[in-house]
């Protein structure tokens, strides 16, 4: 069975044309994905993103089997929803390829266990001092003079402002600014509280440069790779995000930021408010309206209408790849495996893949999936991943 079949199968279902043997088909589906452990433990993800995931699953599991008589459940609203979800996506998140040989699939001649990403980070202090907060004990970790750092329970970073705000906000020139920077290696990631209560979610192989109190008239901070910012409200205090060539300007709103130095473009992802994006050495700036993105490249800014929440996957534990590159998919498995990756016949670099996957899967799972999609096939040799046609 192909994509379009599948497809005409979904239509027949909504139109209530679908032939009992049709329906006997999606029914074992559904009874499948509702079952599915995987699933379960995506259950904070969106809802959209609940059934896509189920129902591909399923699929990845029985495409070419022969559709089998399944126990009717009286489900049948979220059985159309879940359709209904799947026609709308119109194949556009997920191809079904024919199922490839699992002789085929994934060849690992190391022992080597490659885990999947975790808490790791590094908190580097103004005077110099490294901590690493993998290892730190939780409570509180340094002190400045105006500042209490501490690592919570459930491994946050918290920075705790001693002195009242207001004074350090209407005396700007009352303290020198002290920067902080927090690292995450590859395989890392790690979950800040900014001195103005702001949050932030930082991405594998990320860093974040921030003062350890924010004075003046405006809160300034420096981003490499990529993080997820929740702003605190504060009209009179701009947030400013600099990221290589991009200045984000916000008061109060929930963005991703995507602006790995080995990407070509800056991706800026708008969930909640609203952001002003400029180029600090050309003229011209650009303001997002939620659930779009601006693309900055080379020469120019581009706007596009997206769903901002395919941006924030990673912060749920999920890999989303919707129509990307198969590059891009294997410098974000590169970054939070912590493995090298080598194409062995670079004219695949460019082939696009969509689904979705844990990102707490083990890595062989995860590469299973795009193998499976068709056209290329993986080698793991240590911790090196070979990429090569099929």
């Amino acid at each position: 069975m192909n994509k379009e079949q599948f497809l005409q199968i979904l239509t027949h279902y909504l139109d209530n044309e679908a032939t009992k043997e049709e329906e006997e088909f999606l029914h074992a589906y559904y009874n499948l994905f509702i079952a599915d452990a995987d699933v379960i433990a995506l259950l904070k993800y969106k809802e959209t993103e609940k059934l896509k995931l189920s129902m591909k699953s399923a699929i990845d599991h029985r495409i070419d089997q022969p559709i089998k008589p399944a126990r009717r459940l009286q489900l049948w609203p979220m059985i159309r929803a879940a359709a209904a979800i799947l026609l709308l996506a119109g194949g556009g998140l997920f191809f079904y390829e024919q199922r490839t040989d699992k002789s085929q699939l994934i060849t690992n001649t190391s022992p080597v266990s490659i885990l999947s990403g975790s808490n790791k980070a590094i908190l580097t202090l103004s005077n110099g001092k490294k901590i690493s907060l993998t290892d730190a004990a939780n409570g509180v970790i340094a002190q400045q003079p105006d500042i209490k750092i501490t690592k919570s329970n459930n491994g946050q970073l918290v920075y705790t402002v001693k002195n009242d705000m207001a004074f350090l906000t209407n005396n700007p020139n009352a303290k020198a600014i002290l920067w902080n920077t927090i690292t995450t290696p590859k395989g890392g990631q790690w979950q800040i509280v900014l001195p103005d209560g702001s949050k932030v979610w930082l991405n594998a192989a990320s860093s974040l440069t921030f003062p350890e109190h924010f004075t003046g008239n405006v809160r300034k901070v420096q981003l490499q790779g990529e993080a997820y910012f929740e702003v605190a409200h504060n009209k009179s205090m701009p947030f400013h995000v600099s990221s290589l060539k991009q200045d984000v300007e916000v008061l109060g709103t929930h963005f991703n930021v995507n602006a790995y130095d080995d990407n070509p473009t800056i991706k800026t992802t708008l969930l909640e408010g609203a952001v002003k994006i400029t180029r600090p050495e050309k003229n011209g700036s650009q303001i997002l309206k939620p659930d779009q993105e601006a693309i900055l490249s080379v020469n120019d800014i581009k706007i596009n209408n997206v769903d901002a929440q395919d941006a924030v996957a990673w912060k749920e534990g999920v890999f989303l790849f919707n129509d990307d590159q198969l590059d891009d998919i294997m410098k974000r498995i590169s970054r939070w495996y912590d493995v090298e990756v080598e194409f062995k016949d670079r004219e695949i670099k460019k082939d696009r893949f969509s689904g979705t996957v844990s990102r707490f899967a083990q890595i062989s799972q995860v590469l299973r999936k795009l193998e499976v999609l068709g056209g290329v096939a993986f080698k793991i040799e240590g911790r090196k991943i070979l990429v090569q046609k099929k």
